[in-house]
């Protein structure tokens, strides 16, 4: 090939095949790095801000969030003090001061790993991943903060029905504060599967009472006293008629213990001063 054929080829982009992949462009223009643009070199640090946890060992941050004021939120894993692994969490404000830090321990106090942060429009910060059990395996944790102060709200576990290895990986929050989280999960002879959750938030449903049997008690009638013959009106019984008796033999026409013959005389006198006392008394036997 002539030498200027040969320059005119290098000079042009040339593609290299190898092994029938295309590997890499030669060539003015086609692979070489190329000058910072304008955009790239208005890019500058602004700050950096840098976490050692308390055990001074191993600390990596997983996920990352920003609120509607530049606050920046970070969440990971970080060694403790006697601790093991923790969920470590950190708010910084706009310019890379730290303004609070939050740690979790699980209660097995084993590795705890958190993987995923989100926030809500009220202010809340969540984090989820897996965190060692009192049995030696690990859950999902999904715990809430407040944003303003870093205090903890709520924590919440699941162990999945393989009650083993659970790991969140992923996590969500909507408009009305429900929260989602997923990841996997061991089965019950099912090995490993997705398991996602939601959350709802809020005051607890106010259980429906039990509806009581009102019992109807009827009323027990109040015996009615029959009346004693008696006076009427308050006035008192008359004494017997002074010279006046009653035959005791039973009479036919007014019954037993009087005699209608025997009676006319003493019967119209008593008869007078019954109905003139205005009242009737019951028959009864004159003595002397």
């Amino acid at each position: 090939m002539p030498a200027r054929s040969l320059l005119k080829w290098l000079a042009a982009p040339a593609l290299i095949i190898l092994f029938g992949v295309p590997a890499f462009l030669v060539g003015p223009g086609a692979g070489a790095p190329s000058s910072p643009t304008a955009a790239e070199e208005q890019v500058t640090e602004a700050w950096v801000a840098r976490y050692n946890g308390p055990g001074n060992g191993g600390d990596v941050a997983y996920a990352l969030a920003l609120d509607g004021a530049g606050n920046v939120y970070v969440t990971g894993v970080s060694w403790g003090s006697g601790t093991d692994d923790d969920y470590a969490t950190i708010k910084y404000d706009s310019l890379g001061n730290q303004l609070w830090e939050k740690r979790y321990n699980g209660p097995g106090n084993d590795h705890d790993q958190a993987y995923a942060l989100a926030l809500d429009g009220a202010g809340g910060v969540y984090v989820t991943g897996q965190s060692g059990d009192a049995n030696g395996y690990s859950d999902y944790a999904t715990v809430k903060y407040d944003g303003a102060s870093g205090n903890q709200l709520w924590e919440k576990r699941y162990n999945g029905p393989g009650n083993d290895h659970d790991e969140a990986r992923a996590l969500a929050v909507d408009e009305a504060g429900n929260v989602y989280v997923t990841g996997y999960s061991l089965g019950s002879g099912t090995d490993v599967d997705y398991a996602t959750i939601k959350y709802v938030q809020g005051p607890a449903p106010t259980p429906t009472p039990t509806p009581t049997t009102t019992l109807t008690l009827t009323p027990t009638p109040t015996p009615t006293d029959t009346p004693t013959p008696g006076p009427v009106g308050g006035i008192a019984e008359l004494p017997p008629l002074a010279g006046i008796s009653a035959d005791q033999a039973s009479g036919p026409a007014d019954g037993p213990g009087w005699s209608a013959g025997d009676y006319a005389l003493a019967g119209g006198l008593a008869a007078a001063a019954v109905i003139v006392a205005g009242a009737w008394y019951a028959r009864r036997r004159w003595l002397r």
